[in-house]
């Protein structure tokens, strides 16, 4: 009877110590991500700031974040706190420890070709703006006179397009019922606030999208009849005189982003398992273009996992995603000539460790 203790007492001990011997292999085990290039220059000027995130399936929250530029791979812990801060402060990396802090208080902020723009209202009616250049590490801190209506305590203001030395600023309200008749415009050369009436007055289910030119693009949400228990969004383009409905750029799978400081929308499908869609419309010569890449060896995840990652930034489109073998296909594309200027994978050479695709970043 002493030696079947004895006996399991031996056997509990031995897969302890097996299982702390695995655990204990499992956290030195690392992925071995290598980038390798296909076509185009990993060091060209679009891709100095852009970041693959991988995860790691079975040790989460353990994130792998490989840079397209020079194949750096660093690995950090995630944790709820900081992806609820997630979109304020991955932007920012690198920056002053001063504009980090500026961008978690009550700011109201714009990233517009690697430029992260951050708008705080103040007491006294003005407004302090700051923005952090990705490309240049470049810090700007301004301090606004604004219009003597300008309310910070009643009103929040964000910024929400640049174009050349100018920025856009609209003003919100928790009162859905006042209308939108215009915006506000900050001149980053002199330092001058003025207001700018715009071609119409926009209701409350109407958004403002981008304002390129006197020519004001909006959204317009609505419940068709057909279906009065879903939400629909339609596109416009006005100047005052006539509207015009962009029907080519609705659908619910869409992401719409303004391009060349709002020169150019582009509204981009990436759900579609067989192709990269998207289409382009031209705001000076009211052109439509659609454009079409087929992903023969994209995966395909039967319980609707493994999706892909797209930015448009930087007059570009990057698209990521798994392949079927598993490694991650890298995309960047001109988005009106269609033209690929970088291809590239991410091949994990320890086969031990499962990653999934996470996200991608310009930081």
């Amino acid at each position: 009877m002493r030696s079947y203790k004895y006996f399991i007492s031996f056997i509990l001990i031995s897969v302890a110590s097996l299982a702390f011997y695995v655990g204990y292999v499992l956290t030195l085990e690392k992925p071995e991500l290598v980038v390798e290039t296909k076509s185009g220059s990993p060091k060209q000027s679009t891709l100095q700031n852009l970041q693959i995130n991988l995860i790691d399936v079975v040790r989460q929250p353990t994130d792998y974040s490989v840079s397209i530029k020079d194949g750096q791979v660093s690995e950090s812990k995630s944790s709820y706190l900081n992806n609820m801060y997630l979109d304020r402060v991955y932007l920012n990396d690198g920056a002053p420890r001063s504009f980090k802090q500026f961008m978690q208080e009550e700011t109201y902020t714009l990233m517009q070709d690697s430029v992260t723009y951050g708008l705080k209202g103040r007491e006294d009616g003005s407004w302090e703006l700051q923005y952090w250049d990705l490309k240049t590490k470049k810090m700007t801190t301004k301090q606004l006179s604004t219009p003597s209506e300008v309310n910070n305590k009643k009103y929040a203001y964000s910024p929400f397009q640049r174009t050349e030395d100018l920025l856009y600023v609209e003003r919100y309200s928790m009162d859905e019922q006042i209308p939108k008749s215009f915006i506000y415009i900050i001149n980053l050369k002199n330092n001058r606030v003025r207001k700018q009436l715009l071609p119409i007055e926009l209701k409350k289910n109407e958004y403002i999208e981008s304002f390129y030119k006197g020519q004001l693009l909006y959204s317009q949400t609505y419940f068709p009849k057909n279906n009065p228990d879903t939400e629909q969004q339609r596109l416009l383009m006005t100047d005052g005189k006539k509207t015009k409905r962009l029907k080519q750029l609705e659908g619910e799978d869409f992401n719409t982003r303004i391009l060349n400081e709002g020169k150019l929308i582009v509204t981009i499908n990436e759900n579609d398992e067989t192709q990269l869609s998207w289409n382009t419309f031209d705001m000076e010569s009211e052109k439509y273009t659609v454009h079409q890449v087929p992903l023969p060896d994209r995966k395909k995840f039967p319980d609707g996992g493994g999706f892909p990652v797209s930015i448009l930034e930087n007059g570009r489109i990057y698209f990521s995603y798994q392949l079927k073998n598993d490694d991650y296909r890298v995309l960047v594309f001109n988005p009106t000539s269609a033209n690929i200027e970088y291809e590239g994978n991410i091949t994990n050479k320890n086969p031990k460790i499962k990653l999934s695709l996470s996200d991608m970043r310009l930081k």
